[in-house]
């Protein structure tokens, strides 16, 4: 045993329920009239903590230490082989002869094994809908000292000062930008003077439409947010959400949800009679090309923010090389608005790596993790296809922005028609969207 680990697959974990149920068999069939009550005491704990297990391992998903509480993800900043495995071996496996050593090198050796385990864990998870929140990853990853840089995340919470973990950057946009156009779009063309807003209760919906509404209420608009509502992703039916929306009448309806919400939106939304003169508008969440698939004819008329493809600073090399090179490696046009974006962020990110690489004596690299992170910190005016990136103190390298407002069905995505070029741009610094400048 001393050359094992705990095996971390979907088997393993059946195994260890089937030990624990039989053992907690036995445990109740302990007479401890007779015994002292220390012992009594030790036997009921024991139990007490095989029993909260097995409640957690009747749940198809999570991860359930025995002497701890269960938790909803296999892996997250806290939990996982990760963080265990290396914590086991170097605190409860001493190495004072060649056989444990063995034993410990064998241990290590097994480790792939577990990570593995998990990941088969987290994958089955995932088709249940259960995925971690980006705040945990990004924390789960910061405190590793793991530069995370994504090309799509957008809520404003992420890069705000105090709560902005020094590992995380984005070549994505702030939504308090895309929130203001959002605004400026109703306020200007729309000419909207109440809105109603409904997020699904995640951090980039919910980050988004507090945005809007800073913006749309400000002084420089005036407008009035109705209603505020939130709905539950698992459920098929808003209609009831909808219809009290529809009790106020507002100009204009703001969902920025993600694809199926988005499209039952706009289905169940289109036949509540308070609704009828509502403009319905969403954003870069519900602009991929199965939402065009879901909403059918009902998206005709609505309105999406996304980033404006047309005003890309490399818009020569985008049309002309990145778009066909892209169609011929993945078969289709882009599905969604952040394509160019993961190009930038990958570039950057090279150039940083090469910053902060050391060559070894043997021709091997070194890329110390501190190092990589003030190389990406310190990028200036870095030319991506979508903009020149300066990477700010909290870590938003797309500092000027040009977000465009496109008129559904005319989406510059695979299964949009029309030219896909938006009928509204406006283009803000992160300052200017913050109030800060």
């Amino acid at each position: 045993m001393r050359s094992r680990l705990e095996d971390r697959s979907p088997a393993g974990v059946a195994r260890i329920a089937a030990t624990l149920r039989a053992d907690l068999a036995r445990a109740n069939a302990v007479d401890t009239s007779k015994l002292s009550f220390p012992t009594r005491t030790s036997i009921e704990v024991v139990k007490s903590a095989y029993r909260t297990a097995l409640e957690g391992f009747a749940l198809p998903y999570g991860d359930v230490p025995i002497d701890w509480r269960n938790t909803p993800y296999v892996v997250i900043q806290n939990v996982g082989a990760y963080i265990d495995t290396p914590k086991f071996l170097g605190a409860d496996h001493p190495i004072e002869t060649r056989a444990d050593a063995e034993a410990y090198l064998a241990r290590l050796a097994q480790m792939p094994r577990q990570l593995d385990g998990e990941l088969g864990r987290l994958r089955a998870a995932r088709q249940k809908g259960l995925v971690p929140p980006n705040f945990l990853a990004d924390k789960t990853l910061g405190d590793k000292g793991i530069v995370l840089l994504s090309p799509s995340n957008t809520n404003p919470a992420l890069t705000a000062p105090g709560t902005h973990n020094p590992y995380y950057f984005r070549t994505a946009h702030n939504d308090a930008i895309q929130g203001a156009v959002v605004a400026d779009f109703a306020n200007q063309k729309l000419h909207a003077k109440t809105a109603a807003t409904i997020h699904d209760e995640s951090p980039y919906t919910e980050g988004l439409t507090n945005a809007f509404k800073n913006s749309f209420t400000a002084p420089a608009i005036g407008g009035q947010v109705v209603d505020e509502e939130s709905i539950d992703s698992k459920q098929q039916s808003y209609t009831p959400v909808l219809t009290k929306i529809g009790q106020k009448s507002p100009d204009f309806l703001y969902g920025p949800d993600y694809t199926a919400e988005c499209a039952l939106i706009l289905k169940q939304g289109r036949q509540v009679a308070g609704l009828a003169n509502t403009t319905f508008m969403g954003s870069d969440g519900c602009y991929a090309s199965n939402f065009i698939k879901l909403a059918g004819s009902a998206i005709n008329g609505a309105y999406y923010s996304a980033p404006d493809l047309s005003a890309f600073d490399q818009k020569d090399f985008y049309t002309n090389e990145f778009l066909p090179a892209y169609k011929t490696l993945a078969g289709t046009a882009p599905i969604s608005a952040f394509h160019a974006h993961a190009y930038d962020a990958v570039n950057l990110l090279a150039a940083a790596i090469e910053k902060a690489a050391v060559q070894n004596s043997d021709g091997s690299l070194t890329i110390p993790r501190v190092a990589l992170k003030d190389a990406v910190q310190s990028t200036t005016d870095f030319q991506g296809i979508v903009t020149k990136y300066t990477c700010s103190d909290t870590g938003d390298c797309a500092t000027t922005v040009t977000i465009g407002v496109y008129l559904a069905p005319n989406l510059a995505i695979e299964g949009g028609t029309g030219d896909g070029k938006p009928i509204f741009t406006e283009t803000k610094t992160l300052q200017e969207a913050l109030g800060t400048g």
